[in-house]
């Protein structure tokens, strides 16, 4: 594991942690997309590990969902019915598989 020196910008790496997290979950979607799969939190978890811990079965999947939710707001997912979380248009053409992916 990489070492950071003291006083290392703690919000330049969360900015990163939380990329490469949002980065995860876009390939997870991409993924069910291929297979036309619907995905929403619950899925999201299980394939990313992302729990939110598990207080007696409740709150298990909102990590994930804060992450499908921002995504939302970025315009990169969608949620074309209750439960079911997809690419956008947009977003899926930035994922054929003839595109690098970004390099973390």
């Amino acid at each position: 594991m990489k070492r950071h020196r003291v006083g290392a910008d703690p919000q330049a790496r969360a900015r990163k942690a939380i990329q490469i997290l949002e980065e995860a979950i876009l390939d997870v979607l991409y993924e069910g997309m291929e297979n036309k799969e619907g995905m929403g939190p619950k899925g999201v978890t299980e394939k990313t590990g992302l729990s939110s811990g598990d207080y007696d079965g409740q709150h298990k999947y909102w990590l994930a969902f804060g992450f499908l939710s921002s995504l939302m707001a970025q315009g990169k997912v969608h949620k074309p019915e209750r439960g079911h979380y997809e690419l956008t248009e947009e977003e899926l053409a930035k994922r054929r598989p003839d595109i690098q992916a970004p390099n973390y």
